[in-house]
């Protein structure tokens, strides 16, 4: 498993982690107006899926799907049928996941809360499609007030209702425009990127474990089996101030974007993530995911949200922002600068004890 150099301000390059994509921090500029590689999005196409798990009667995870977009389409005119541009600007997306804590009823209130909050704050930062290959910097400083936000709502709650005192979530976050993947992350839910085979964990988890393997206190292999890897170190409502971890990652066509909770991260090894998660559609993936989650004991909720990413080369989308703004149709050669995303490996589609939940457990 590999992650970007960069991928996040607060985070260290792993020397045990190959070479991944590049990521930029987070406080970096954006480039021209198609990105700095030369690409725009067109098309994400997402799904979702959450289980309770085998031993959970409630279900504490939440997920978001939402695109975001604005085109004029014309209902009815004079003008003749070739001069009306048949073009859309490209869509954005934005993918959440979050793992509630807090006992039952808690914890769903905790990661609802997480989730309709930055929903909201995005929907507001995005009214007028301000879009992020001009304004990354912005956008990662919405995300960062929009998880203070959540931070606040979910404490606001836990004083009002003391039974739970201890409520909580993760929260993990993405943002998918003009080939640019903005993350915004906090807790032990995990953003993967599937390019070319690889399998690139883009987000850190802010566990007790992953603190001591970080500080060399403890080796990769015991921070696998550590019981500090159900304890989080930082998540909304588990302390006062809440730590933001963003990066923003320059996308290609076919990329993969997986977020998950660690009902499923914790008991699928990356190589099976890896090679599930680039299975057959996003529906596809999520389905076989969960299942494999599942199959390897379920002892905690699931929750996985797979996104495939379409981009256009650069002379296809100079073709069709040129027809947007002359009011021409594209030429017919547009369709084949489209890339096709690729298809899976042949042979791609071919138990733990209950854990109780307390303060600053996942």
């Amino acid at each position: 498993m590999a992650s970007p150099d960069g991928a996040s301000p607060d985070r260290e390059p792993d020397a045990r982690e190959p070479d991944a994509p590049a990521a930029e921090a987070a406080d970096s500029g954006a480039g021209d107006a198609s990105g700095p590689t030369g690409v725009c999005t067109l098309e994400v196409e997402a799904d979702g899926l959450t289980d309770p798990g085998k031993v959970r009667s409630n279900n504490e995870d939440q997920f978001l799907i939402a695109r975001l977009e604005t085109s004029l389409r014309v209902q009815a005119t004079s003008l003749p049928e070739n001069l009306i541009a048949p073009y859309a600007p490209p869509s954005a997306a934005l993918l959440i996941v979050s793992d509630g804590m807090g006992g039952h009823e808690g914890g769903e209130v905790a990661s609802a809360l997480a989730v309709e909050t930055v929903r909201d704050a995005v929907a507001r930062v995005l009214r007028y499609r301000v879009e992020i290959r001009k304004n990354a910097p912005s956008l990662v400083e919405g995300f960062q007030t929009a998880f203070r936000k959540a931070q606040a709502a979910v404490k606001a709650r836990a004083r009002r209702e003391r039974i739970r005192e201890h409520m909580g979530a993760t929260l993990t976050a993405a943002y998918v425009e003009a080939g640019k993947l903005v993350v915004a992350h906090a807790g032990d839910s995990r953003l993967y990127l599937l390019r070319d085979g690889g399998c690139h964990q883009l987000t850190s988890d802010h566990t007790l474990a992953e603190a001591l393997r970080s500080a060399g206190a403890i080796t990769d292999t015991q921070a696998i089996r550590h019981h500090g890897r159900h304890i989080l170190t930082n998540a909304l409502g588990t302390s006062e101030e809440i730590d933001v971890e963003t990066s923003v990652t320059d996308l290609e066509d076919g990329d993969r974007i997986l977020l998950m909770s660690d009902g499923c991260h914790g008991l699928v090894p990356d190589e099976r993530i890896a090679e599930l998660g680039a299975t057959g559609t996003p529906t596809d993936a999520c389905r076989l995911l969960v299942d494999a989650a599942l199959d390897a004991g379920g002892n905690d909720n699931v929750t996985v949200v797979c996104a495939r990413v379409f981009l256009a080369s650069p002379a296809a989308s100079a073709r069709l922002r040129a027809a947007a703004a002359n009011m021409i149709s594209p030429s017919s050669d547009t369709e084949p600068a489209l890339r096709a995303v690729q298809a899976p490996p042949p042979g791609a589609e071919d138990e733990a004890a209950p854990e109780t939940t307390g303060p600053g457990e996942a």
